[in-house]
């Protein structure tokens, strides 16, 4: 009977059922929107259906309208879909159970990276020190620079250094400080002989300052030509007068400050005035003026110490006939070079050569590591 209703549906016409056949309503259109669900569209007869779906053929054939109603028993499926009226509680407790079972995962997961942060901090912090011990083991220390820096002072002054540094005695003190330092261990070099005129021409310091080689006769000075020009003639007829008055007093003991206050200020006025002839000057006469100007300085300086008359009376000079004398003397007494000035120049370069002599036939030549 529902195969033979369906075909009805689907080939059969207007009118009564005559045989079996299966009537539908005059003016039912059984594709047009179904009365109450027009969402649904065009639908198959053969479209299960639920309890709520409208049939197609009317429940009272021979009337227009839908019957009873929008229930059509006659096309609506027995195999319609069932509700649980339960599961809408139990899908939702479900949902709960699993969003807390997902909270405590993500809490544990919080908790396993925070630990990782942890031991990443204290990664970090055991190579930090790691690091820091590293760095303090290789990096030199202060010792360690000082004598490296002697050392390189030292290869600069064994190997040809500039004619200026050896006026100035940088190339000799280095020499000096490492003879005394091999001396100590008795280490003996051969007898290299330094002439008298060569004793004579060097400078000596009791290390505190000052060198007292402009006083070397009885304060009487020799001017560079550049400071002979009448622009300095006052300045210097004044210190002319004053630096041996300076040297007199010193020895009798009652020389006055006020008095090397004044060869100092008149000193300082030369300076100022050199620097303006600057323009007039050739480079070597303004280097040679201002280093005059700086070692009369110096020996202003060492008139104003309280052993400036032990400077005076030469009971600093350099003394020794070798060179191994020389060093011994100036270690028992705590002395080092001092600059040379105008006229000593050949006895600095004579000295040079012999204490690098003597320092290689010592000791062999000092390797120093490059930083």
């Amino acid at each position: 009977m529902w195969a033979a209703l369906t075909a009805g549906l689907i080939f059969g016409g207007a009118g009564t059922a005559a045989g079996g056949g299966v009537i539908v309503a005059p003016g039912n259109n059984p594709y047009a929107y179904l009365g109450g669900a027009p969402a649904n569209g065009f639908v198959s007869p053969y479209t299960p259906s639920t309890l709520t779906t409208t049939g197609l053929v009317p429940v009272n054939p021979g009337y227009a309208g839908w019957g009873y109603g929008n229930y059509n028993p006659l096309l609506a499926s027995p195999y319609y879909s069932y509700t649980d009226p339960y599961s809408g509680y139990l899908h939702g407790t479900a949902g709960v159970i699993h969003a807390q079972g997902q909270f405590m995962i993500n809490l544990q997961e919080a908790n396993l990276l925070k630990q990782q942060v942890f031991q990443a901090r204290l990664e970090n912090r055991r190579r930090a020190l790691e690091e820091y011990l590293w760095e303090r083991q290789n990096t030199p220390t202060l010792e360690d620079q000082r004598e490296w820096l002697q050392q390189l002072a030292l290869r600069r002054s064994l190997n040809n250094p500039p004619v200026n540094e050896v006026l100035s005695a940088s190339a000799l003190n280095p020499l000096l400080d490492d003879l005394i330092k091999h001396s100590r261990t008795g280490e003996n070099g051969p007898a290299i002989p330094l002439g008298e005129d060569v004793l004579r021409g060097i400078n000596v310091s009791g290390g505190r300052g000052g060198n007292a080689g402009l006083l070397k006769n009885e304060g009487r000075l020799f001017w560079p030509l550049a400071l002979r020009g009448p622009d300095f003639q006052a300045q210097r007829q004044k210190l002319d007068g004053l630096t041996p008055e300076a040297v007199s007093r010193t020895r009798l003991g009652d020389l006055d400050s006020a008095l090397l206050a004044d060869m100092s200020k008149t000193v300082e006025q030369m300076r100022q005035q050199l620097r303006a002839d600057l323009p007039n000057l050739a480079p070597s006469e303004y280097i040679e003026s201002k280093r005059y100007l700086a070692e009369l300085d110096d020996a202003i300086k060492v008139l104003g110490r309280p052993d400036a008359r032990t400077f005076l009376d030469q009971g600093w000079i350099a003394q020794g006939k070798t060179v191994g004398q020389l060093i011994e003397y100036m270690k028992e007494h705590g002395l080092e070079f001092a600059p040379a000035v105008p006229g000593d120049e050949a006895a600095y370069v004579a000295l040079h050569r012999a204490l690098v002599e003597y320092s290689q036939a010592t000791r062999p030549p000092t390797l120093v590591t490059e930083r």
